[in-house]
Formats: structure tokens, sequence, C-alpha cells
């Protein structure tokens, strides 16, 4: 996934990868949005759930 807008609703969930094992995934220069009310997301890859962001980015 490079390149896209991702907006994240109610249930504050951005990505979704449940599977077990993931190869050759690439996740760049996305934008992400949450609603207004919204001041943290999650992310779900493979079968650890991560929440909100960090301002700076590994390897900065």
């Amino acid at each position: 996934m490079e390149k896209n807008t991702m907006v994240a609703g109610s249930s504050k969930l951005l990505i979704s990868n449940p599977f077990k094992q993931s190869n050759s995934n690439i996740i760049n220069n996305n934008v992400y949005y949450l609603s207004d009310r919204e001041k943290e997301t999650r992310l779900i890859w493979e079968t650890n759930e991560i929440k909100g962001f960090s301002r700076k980015q590994p390897g900065q």
C-alpha cells in the first residue's frame, strides 16, 4: 500500500491484517485521518494491535 489516504471511522481502525504470517508487505507514503473527536488510532498487524502514532518515525 503506497500513496493512499486512509480514514478511520468510529472503530478507530486504520489497517487490519489478521493473517498469522505476512511477507513482502510495504506500507509507505500514506496519509491517515481520524474523525474529529478521535485522538488515537488502531492498527492490527498479524497478532499485534498497535495503538496511536509516534511522531518520530523509526530511523529518524
